[in-house]
């Protein structure tokens, strides 16, 4: 099983947003991919992209992120 997740924090500057996604692994407890950027698809996709194979096959569980766009 996989848990996806974002957390933000600001960068040189209070308006300066970035965005870090994470995709953990609950099983091993380890970070098996990650992602920094802003809360768009773009970004989420490059996410699912580091994500190795095998975990692919897993059940994502995010907070209600739609993730749906990425398997088609």
């Amino acid at each position: 099983m996989l848990e996806a997740d974002e957390v933000w924090s600001f960068v040189s500057r209070s308006h300066t947003k970035v965005w870090l996604w994470i995709a953990l692994s609950r099983e091993i407890r380890e970070v098996v991919a990650y992602a920094c950027g802003d809360r768009s698809e773009k970004t989420c996709q490059i996410l699912w992209d580091r994500i190795p194979p095998a975990y692919k096959k897993a059940l994502v569980f995010t907070d209600y992120w739609n993730w749906s766009w990425v398997y088609t």
